[in-house]
């Protein structure tokens, strides 16, 4: 969980989301340290958290109304009925395969499953939005008109 994701949860958890699941079994590191803003210091040092460990902690103490939390494992390995529980899934910092296949997991729920990528490399970063079908009316004077935005998949983005 880079600084983009951390930024991105902050914006989230502070006017109060809801509910917010950390995924990232990476430990704290030196790395983690100089690249995400919700952890200290003296979290490196005393180590033994993972990423999400840490963050979880952090945005709690921010708004203690949104209930976040951490699952542990590897989002590839997670079935469609661990997506199912949400109404959106970001995904940052893993392969073009593993978006790929959070995506199809996403597109072959019942419901509508949101699902983003974003991702920063230094001062380049790219962002990825799959909504699937999205209905919206435009109004006009003397009519409404139904319209539908299709989104494409990372596979055929």
């Amino acid at each position: 969980m880079k600084g983009t994701i951390a930024e991105f949860c902050k914006n989230i958890v502070l006017p109060g989301v809801g509910t917010l699941t950390l995924v990232d079994d990476w430990m704290v590191n030196e790395e983690a340290l100089s690249a995400n803003f919700w952890i200290l210091p003296d979290e490196y040092v005393n180590g033994g958290k993972t990423i999400s460990e840490v963050c979880c902690d952090s945005l709690k103490e921010f708004n203690p109304m949104v209930r976040v939390s951490v699952e542990k494992g590897d989002l590839s390995s997670f079935g469609g009925e661990f997506y199912d529980k949400f109404n959106v899934v970001v995904a940052s910092c893993c392969s073009f395969t593993t978006k790929k296949l959070i995506n199809e997991k996403c597109r072959k729920l019942s419901k509508r499953v949101a699902f983003y990528t974003v991702d920063c490399r230094d001062s380049c970063g790219e962002i990825f939005v799959d909504l699937q079908n999205h209905n919206y009316s435009k109004q006009k004077p003397e009519e409404t008109i139904e319209c539908q935005l299709q989104y494409p998949s990372v596979e055929f983005s």
